[in-house]
Formats: structure tokens, C-alpha cells, sequence
């Protein structure tokens, strides 16, 4: 008799576990169709928001992710809607797949720098590599190796596995003052041979949270999210006349480290071939601010007098800044240190001008400063 009662008590409480059990199993299923199905809504109709565009890598600490692309966007809404697109190569291209021209070109000209190079802010066809490429006539080619957080260090590494493969016949290397800070901490990390040369900066470790983030169109969206209302939150007490156009502008000397790669990168190029030309990115403090350019030299001014010293051309894009913002023409983002579109356009016309016969097709020179 309790041997009944026990068998039947038994089954009550695995009934009533199981009950329990329903609407939970229920609810994860339920959330788990609804994560799919919103993963796969998004990549439908394209909503690749993200910033995960990096990836480790073993000798240039971080690169590009090949053949991978999302929708730009700052956390301010100061910018963002446009398409960003990584080539097979890993390099900042059109996300429209053209072909300029078939056969071997003339012409090959490559692009250093950092984020002001890649230009992440503004769309391909607004960035001062894209306009060059679009202007440029038959048998040039471009190609844009601009990298956030690169330096001197990196560039080095970089011409050595990934563009002197390339053979091109120019090369034009952007320079900003964050340089310095960054090849210092590169170097930090950094392994060398036999011979005391530096041959890989190794990234940190790729984890699967890093991958999924990037891969997840979902949590990409929810990244963007997230990154938006912490800043609405942080910016809450902020108002209209609050300035937005303070920051701390690095204004470093060129230190020995950065010196001595710069001079490898020099002899490396020239080895090849190619023609550098330096550039240096113009101060947005003192494009802004015109009572402070009589100051201290800025850090364009160093680079031209350390180019000069190098017999190296130098374009000067500092000139065509201030005048610019003189005119009230906004070539930096408020909030943001990087170049607006019209930042971009004014690159672009300098560099037309200093190398007409890369940048124009209706110019009948053979000028350049980096011939």
C-alpha cells in the first residue's frame, strides 16, 4: 500500500517538474528562433552596423578584415549612414566592385597613414583617396593602406610584407602626432631577429566573443545601441553653448624611435624604386584657433623640417587648412578629430596640384613633386 502511494507521489512531482519545465524550455526556444530570425532580417537587408573591422594579427598587431563590410556610424550621430568596405587585400576600397582599367598600370601609388588615411568618417567616394582614384587618369592605380592606430613601426612592417610585393611607383605617407605614442607602445611588444631588427608586433589573442561580435549582425546593432545611449548619458548636462570643439592635440617632437624607423621606411622605399612624398596631418587646434599658430611649431611644421632635412618632398596641407577654416568652411568634425568631407576635398585638390600628372586627366605636365 505505501508502495503505491509512494510510486504515485513520485508521479505527481515528475508531472509537475515537467510542467515547470514547459514554459521555460518554452521561452528559451522561443528567444532562440527570435535571435535567428532578427540575424537574419538584418543581413537580408543589409543593416551590417559595427565596428569590429579589425581582427589580430601575428606581425602587424591588428589589420583589416578581408572582404568584410558594415555601416559607419559615430556615437554622437555626428556622421555615419555610409557603406565601409575591406577589398580582398584587406584595404579601403569602393563597395562598388569597378574595374578602372585591365592590363598592368603605369602607375602605382600607394597610401600610408593611420585613421585619417582610411578615413572611416566619410564614405570611399568622399575620402581624399577615393576622390584621387575617381580623378585619376587611365594607368594609375591606388590603393589605400591607411590603418587606425599605425605608426612609423607599422609602416615599416607593413611596406615589408604587404606593399613592397606590390611594386608601386609612389608612395605617400601621412604623418599625425599620435605617432609617436604609438611606436612607443608597438615597440614595447615588439620581437626582433638575430640582428636586433624588429620583424612582428603580435596582436593580442583572438578570442570567439571578438569573432561573433563582428560576425553577429545583431550584436552589432546592439553595439551601436549601447555605444549611442552611453553617450547621450555621459553628455546629458551638455548643452548648445558647450563647447564641442575641445580636445588635447599631441604635438610630440620626433623622438629617436620614431626617427629611426622612419629612416628605415626612407631607405627601404627608396630601394625599390618607388617616390615618397611625406605629408603631415594640418592642426585642427590652430586651423580653429589662428591666434596660435604663431606658437611653437606644430607637428606638421616638424615633419616638413624633418623631411627637408631627409631630402624627401613634402606637401604642406597646413596653408590650404587655415585658409580654409579662415572661410568658415568646416574641415574637421566638431566632436570628432578626423577631416569632414570638405577636409577630404581639400586634401585632394593639394595633392592634385603638387602631382597633376597622377591625379588629373586634363593635365598635360609631367610635373610631380615626387618625380
Amino acid at each position: 500500500m505505501n508502495t503505491t502511494r509512494n510510486v504515485q507521489q513520485s508521479s505527481v512531482v515528475k508531472g509537475s517538474v515537467r510542467i515547470g519545465i514547459a514554459p521555460i524550455v518554452l521561452l528559451v526556444g522561443s528567444m532562440t528562433v527570435g535571435v535567428i530570425l532578427a540575424e537574419v532580417v538584418l543581413r537580408t537587408f543589409g543593416f551590417s552596423y559595427g565596428n569590429t573591422h579589425m581582427e589580430s594579427s601575428s606581425v602587424l598587431h591588428h589589420v583589416h578584415v578581408s572582404d568584410h563590410r558594415f555601416i559607419s556610424y559615430h556615437s554622437s550621430q555626428e556622421y555615419g549612414g555610409h557603406l565601409v568596405y575591406y577589398d580582398n587585400d584587406g584595404l579601403r576600397a569602393s563597395p562598388e566592385a569597378t574595374t578602372k582599367e585591365e592590363g598592368t598600370p603605369t602607375f602605382v601609388v600607394a597610401f600610408l597613414g593611420d585613421s585619417f588615411v582610411e578615413a572611416l568618417q566619410v564614405s570611399h567616394e568622399d575620402s581624399f583617396v577615393g576622390r584621387l582614384e575617381a580623378a585619376a587618369p587611365s594607368g594609375v592605380s591606388t590603393r589605400n593602406y591607411g590603418t587606425s592606430s599605425y605608426g612609423p613601426l607599422l609602416y615599416l612592417l607593413q611596406w615589408k610584407t604587404q606593399i613592397r610585393n606590390v611594386k608601386p611607383t609612389h608612395v605617400f605617407l601621412m604623418l599625425y602626432g599620435n605617432d609617436i605614442r604609438n611606436d612607443e607602445a608597438m615597440t614595447r611588444i615588439a620581437t626582433y631577429d638575430q640582428t636586433g631588427t624588429v620583424v612582428s608586433v603580435p596582436g593580442p589573442k583572438q578570442t570567439w566573443g571578438t569573432t561573433l561580435a563582428r560576425k553577429s549582425h545583431l550584436l552589432r546593432l546592439m553595439n551601436m545601441v549601447r555605444l549611442q545611449l552611453l553617450w547621450v548619458w555621459e553628455h546629458r548636462d551638455e548643452t548648445s553653448e558647450t563647447p564641442v570643439a575641445a580636445f588635447i592635440e599631441e604635438n610630440p617632437n620626433i623622438n629617436e624611435l620614431t626617427d629611426r624607423y622612419l629612416r628605415q621606411l626612407v631607405a627601404e622605399i627608396r630601394a625599390s624604386g618607388a617616390a615618397l612624398v611625406l605629408m603631415a596631418v594640418p592642426s585642427k587646434e590652430r586651423a580653429l584657433r589662428s591666434k596660435l599658430r604663431t606658437n611653437e611649431p606644430s607637428f606638421a611644421t616638424k615633419v616638413q623640417k624633418w623631411a627637408t632635412d631627409h631630402t624627401i618632398p613634402y606637401v604642406d596641407l597646413s596653408s590650404a587648412f587655415y585658409a580654409a577654416a579662415d572661410d568658415k568652411i568646416q574641415i574637421f568634425f566638431d566632436r570628432d578629430i578626423h577631416f569632414t568631407t570638405e577636409g577630404h576635398k581639400i586634401v585632394a585638390d593639394v595633392l592634385t596640384v603638387a602631382c597633376p600628372k597622377l591625379f588629373s586627366q586634363e593635365s598635360q605636365t609631367e610635373n610631380c613633386v615626387a618625380r
